[in-house]
């Protein structure tokens, strides 16, 4: 699904952090994408992950980065496999949500169902 979506988007934009993204390469394991959206610099692989994380560390430096795959995450980690970790975590609020109408600064979210 990650992939999907972030090629999508890539193909249709040209700014500076698409044209980044196309010329990085990639590599996405998934035994479920029939007809990948084509994105340059992608390789699919439906092999073992270990195997080929294994392979990419001994052919280049440059660090990985896993954009949405906790699963994939799970087992470079269970496969010890991650020589370090940075996790970035973006807060993201479900539902529907309205700000108190005080004028307080700290003024709490007021959460509706």
């Amino acid at each position: 699904m990650t992939y999907s979506a972030l090629a999508q988007f890539a193909i249709a934009s040209n700014d500076e952090l698409n044209v980044r993204m196309t010329a990085l390469p990639k590599v996405v394991f998934s035994i479920t994408l029939q007809e990948p959206p084509k994105w340059k610099n992608r390789r699919f692989v439906r092999t073992s992950v270990e195997e080929e994380i294994t392979t990419l560390k001994h052919e280049r430096r440059e660090p990985f980065r896993s954009i949405e795959s906790i699963s994939l995450v799970k087992s470079m980690i269970r496969s010890q496999l991650v020589d370090w970790l940075r996790l970035m975590i973006f807060p993201v609020v479900l539902g529907m949500v309205e700000f108190n109408s005080r004028k307080s600064e700290d003024s709490p979210l007021i959460w509706r169902e």
